[in-house]
Order: C-alpha cells, then structure tokens, then sequence
C-alpha cells in the first residue's frame, strides 16, 4: 500500500516509476546483502585466526566478530584487537603480533574495496559513487546510513537519467 502510495506521489511516467522502483529494490537488496555476506566473511576469518593463534572459543568469537561487523565504527576490529591483546597480555607475543597482522590484512582491510564492490556490482553504481555514498550515509544518518547512502545515490542517479531523457535532448 505504501509503496503504491509513494509511485503515486512521483510525478514521472508509469514506466519512469518502475524503472525507479526497480533500481531501488535492487540497490536495496545489494547493500542488504553486501553488509551480511561481508560480516559472514569477516567473522569466518576471525573465527579461523583465533583458531591458528590459539585463542579460546573460536567459534564464539568469530561469531562476535560477524555481529561487530555489522557496526560501521569498529566492527569485526574490536573482536580480533581484542584477541591479538589478549595473547599479548599472556606472553604469547608471536602469535598476538600475528593474529593482528592477520586480522588487519585479512579481516578489517578487504572490507574496504570488498564492500563497495560486491554492492555495486548488483546495483549497478559505479564503485566510486557507491564509497562516497556508504561514507555520506554513515556520517548523515550513523549505522542506517551503510543503507540509506547507497540508495539515495541509487536515486540520485535515477533522477539524473530521467532529467537527462526528457530535458537535455531538448535544447
């Protein structure tokens, strides 16, 4: 109902709406399924690294991590800095030095190039825009902002081309 509502409000042609509701329901789903498949992935990751180093309850920890994951501030870091202090303060410094090695390689920087791309690729943003958008978002709008950055872009966009198609032609 609200979305019939809202495709009623939009003062653009019946096939302008569809092609506006379709990138925004793509968008939508891409941004939903990055964020969880990137956290799946980091808590893998950090689950298997505390396995390698021998921190306790891997499987609990990677599971934290994965949650923490999806915080845009911290995230899966504050798990396996945690773990990498924890050996530390144990006199396990070998194995501290490379949980952290391992978590900041493997864990926390893919998430930076990998996020942005798996997201883009099924919205059909390009790369660039889709980062600026993620880090507009989070600094408008905090953690609703890794959803909402993207989709207003999507938007952005959307109004872009139709601008284009019915204006620029004309002149």
């Amino acid at each position: 109902r609200y979305y019939q509502t809202v495709l009623a409000l939009l003062p653009f042609t019946d096939e302008q709406k569809d092609g506006i509701a379709r990138r925004f329901h793509d968008t939508f789903t891409a941004v939903l399924n990055g964020v969880f498949l990137i956290a799946m992935i980091q808590g893998l990751l950090t689950g298997v690294g505390f396995a390698l180093f021998g921190v306790a309850f891997p499987v609990f920890w990677g599971f934290a991590a994965a949650v923490m994951a999806l915080f845009p501030v911290g995230g899966a870091a504050l798990v396996w800095l945690g773990g990498a202090a924890y050996l530390f303060l144990t006199h396990q410094t070998l194995h501290g030095i490379l949980l952290a090695v391992w978590g900041g390689l493997l864990v926390s920087l893919p998430d930076n190039f990998l996020r942005p791309l798996i997201i883009g690729r099924k919205a059909k943003i390009p790369t660039f825009l889709l980062f600026i958008g993620i880090l507009g978002g989070i600094r408008a709008y905090g953690f609703l902002g890794i959803l909402f950055g993207p989709v207003v872009v999507t938007l952005l966009l959307a109004f872009a081309n139709i601008y284009r198609e019915e204006f620029a032609h004309k002149n």
